[in-house]
């Protein structure tokens, strides 16, 4: 394997058992190598080993390389004083790092003393700061305290005007338009139009022309005319002069062209946005801006402009889905992608940005796709600078999460400048071209865009977005692996000769840019780039996007019996992707890794967006079944006023009847007949019932004096049947938020 993929810088060799050091780049001189040692606590960084040495031990096994990131790495989230001790000390030293007298034995005291007495503290606090600086992988996140390290409970819940025109014979004589010949009288003399008066008819055209870019030529004339060239006659109207007295609309168009330089035409028709992206001069190239392989990455996403279907339901159409690529500038390697049901932002390009060191046996196994090891050489190496346009999710403040946790420089294009990014463009282009010529419900972006179109190509669609994800892993495997004869490559490159393949020029540019890449590890990656999201302790476990989560760690600690009373937020990592597992911040030194619990256990296998779309549906359900439910509540409680009303009524009649006789005396043996009575209708009800007898018993009976309701009857209206709101999966998609 090559030394560029063996070494990195910040990786971590043994010598010897328990014997540790990191690499931290080239030396000077052509073949030295900077290392220190990491089990010393006053260890010294050298710069006297031999970078091809170093290789070669690793190579051969001499030196066992460690399978470690060796980063600071800690799951709690820093405090503001933290965050401002580590700034704080990294003032201190961010000059004395980069000085290279540092590197040199002799002198290195005074260095010291000399910067100590600069920043206000001790040359030993200096020693002290740039030996963490080192040991823990040259990030500012390595000069954090140890209590930051530690991490607590606690602290995860608390919560920025061209020079004149010099014209000769010729050119007046082309401006005035051809002489007449001789015996064609028919011709009349063309006006003199030169010297004082063109230039008065630029300057005025100029100011109308150029700056108005609604005016027409043909308009501009008619302002010039009617300005310059018109009398007004008694009758108060405006009257031109006869043509032979004023310049044709011939003359004044060469007058104005000769204003114009081409470039201001061609920025008047469009704008000086579109004239600089696709129509100014190619006397360079953005390619230029890269040194090599690995320096520059450039990140952008698109619609896929082909119409998926559910994968549990291959009749129903979910739309289309976005791609995330990122493209080695140098080199034209894709490096990672991402492909989901989400809308663009920053969640979705972080998770793209993380598949760079994303097990890629893993992503093809998901997509069912075939994995070859070959097709990623750039496994784990990240960039040093990350190139981006304009878009909404780029623009933010969350772009210093890689800025300081990466030391990546974030890079946002002009806008409308997509040239300054033309490797991805171009990608998406190639990628489009494979879908169109073999996939069914592609629809092209012009298509799309027509008031009539000449067939609906969603009707086509046959494809879940499983199976788009394994035809883009064939596409990525045909790019990186194809070559691109149109590729500007170095003279050494050409020389070697190195085919115009993206795998090969990586290998080979990766072995002239030995120990330079950096590289990271996935978990690394994930913690600094994943969405963040404050959860809650409920009892019924922590909640979060819809979902409820356990861990051991929480039962043992009794996290949910102790939120009865008193539910405490929580922050949380979790990929949006695919709900089964969330990482717990700020409870211990390692990450706290918690799974769905048994309320939610029907999500497993479905990413965020599934969720809150079922979740919508659910809600949608319990507001019919409150409409539902309250209507027939009234139908009851009408009932009820009615029969209380008539029951008020008879026995009021009843007691005028009476006279003001005593209403309980003799009521036990009216309360014996009343029963007696009773059990014999109930007998004549059922014998009538075994004949079958469609008589009433209650015929046989005397019936009660009729008596008038005291309230008028109200006409009830049957419930309504509930009714469920088609609900749209890409509805709650798109309403989804981080927030």
């Amino acid at each position: 394997m090559s030394t560029s993929t063996e070494l990195g810088i910040n990786d971590v060799f043994s010598t010897a058992p328990g014997v540790y050091f990191r690499y931290l780049g080239p030396g000077e001189g052509e073949d030295q190598a900077r290392v220190i040692e990491l089990t010393s606590e006053r260890a010294k960084w050298q710069d006297d080993w031999s970078l091809s040495e170093l290789a070669s031990k690793i190579d051969t096994g001499v030196f066992s390389k460690r399978d470690i990131q060796g980063l600071p790495i800690s799951y709690v989230e820093p405090e503001s004083r933290d965050m401002k001790g580590r700034d704080r000390r990294w003032r201190w030293i961010e000059k004395l790092v980069a000085d290279p007298l540092l590197w040199c034995r002799k002198g290195r005291k005074a260095l010291f003393e000399k910067y100590a007495a600069e920043v206000g503290t001790s040359s030993e606090t200096l020693m002290k700061c740039v030996r963490l600086y080192f040991q823990g992988g040259q990030t500012k996140d390595a000069l954090l305290t140890n209590e930051w390290a530690k991490g607590s409970q606690k602290r995860s819940s608390e919560s920025d005007g061209k020079s004149p025109v010099v014209e000769d014979e010729a050119t007046i004589r082309r401006s005035n338009g051809r002489r007449k010949d001789e015996g064609t009288e028919s011709e009349r003399e063309p006006y003199p139009f030169f010297g004082e008066e063109r230039e008065r008819i630029r300057r005025e055209a100029k100011s109308i022309y150029i700056e108005q870019k609604l005016v027409t030529r043909r308009r501009l004339y008619r302002a010039l005319m009617t300005r310059f060239y018109s009398y007004q006659n008694s009758n108060g109207e405006i009257r031109l002069f006869s043509p032979d007295r004023r310049p044709t609309p011939k003359q004044v168009n060469y007058a104005v062209n000769q204003l114009l330089s081409a470039t201001e035409v061609l920025t008047r028709n469009t704008s000086a946005a579109e004239h600089r992206n696709n129509t100014k001069e190619k006397t360079g190239s953005y390619m230029q801006r890269a040194v090599g392989v690995g320096d520059v990455y450039e990140i952008d996403s698109t619609i896929v402009d082909l119409w998926l279907v559910a994968r549990d339901n291959r009749n129903k159409i979910i739309g289309k889905a976005t791609l995330y690529l990122i493209v080695d500038r140098f080199s034209r390697l894709i490096v990672g992608f991402h492909l989901s049901l989400d809308k663009p932002s920053w969640a979705t390009a972080m998770e793209a940005l993380a598949t760079v060191s994303t097990d890629k046996r893993a992503l093809s196994e998901k997509w069912g796709g075939k994995y070859e090891a070959t097709v990623w050489p750039a496994h784990k190496v990240m960039c040093t600078r990350l190139a981006a346009d304009r878009g909404p999710e780029f623009m933010g403040f969350d772009s210093d999460s890689i800025s300081e946790g990466l030391r990546v420089a974030f890079e946002n294009m002009p806008a409308k400048a997509s040239a300054l990014k033309g490797m991805v463009e171009m990608t998406f282009k190639l990628i489009n071209v494979s879908l169109k010529d073999d996939t069914a419900g592609y629809e092209a972006p012009a298509h799309a865009q027509k008031r009539q179109r000449d067939k609906a190509y969603e009707r086509d669609a046959c494809m879940t977005l499983d199976e788009l994800g394994a035809e883009l892993l064939d596409i990525i495997r045909l790019h990186n692996l194809r070559m691109h004869k149109n590729m500007r490559l170095d003279n050494e490159l050409v020389l070697e000769p190195v085919r115009p393949i993206p795998v090969e020029v990586w290998a080979k540019d990766a072995k002239r840019r030995a120990g330079q890449l950096r590289m990271y590890d996935e978990d690394y990656l994930r913690m600094r780039l994943l969405p963040q999201k404050k959860a809650v302790i409920q009892q019924q476990g922590i909640y979060v996007n819809k979902c409820h989560y356990t861990c051991k760690r929480a039962l043992d600690e009794d996290w949910f019996v102790k939120a009865r009373g008193n539910r405490q937020p929580l922050k949380v990592t979790y990929d949006r992707r695919l709900v089964d597992v969330i990482y717990i911040h700020g409870v211990a030194r390692e990450p706290v890794v918690a799974e769905l619990a048994g309320r939610s256990a029907e999500m497993r296998g479905l990413s965020v967006a599934e969720v809150y779309s079922i979740e919508t549906i659910r809600e949608q359900s319990r507001r019919a079944a409150d409409e539902y439910n309250l209507a027939l509540e009234v139908e009851h409680e009408q009932r009820i006023h009615e029969r209380a009303a008539r029951a008020a009524q008879q026995t009021r009649e009843a007691i005028a009847i009476a006279g003001g006789a005593s209403r309980t005396s003799g009521s036990k043996s009216l309360r014996d007949e009343e029963a007696t009575a009773r059990r014999a209708e109930e007998a004549v009800a059922s014998k009538f019932a075994l004949s079958g007898s469609s008589t009433s018993p209650r015929s046989h009976f005397p019936k009660p004096a009729p008596s008038k309701p005291a309230i008028p009857k109200i006409a009830t209206l049957p419930p309504p049947q509930p009714q469920l709101e088609a609900a749209d999966p890409l509805d709650a998609l798109f309403n989804l938020s981080d927030d």
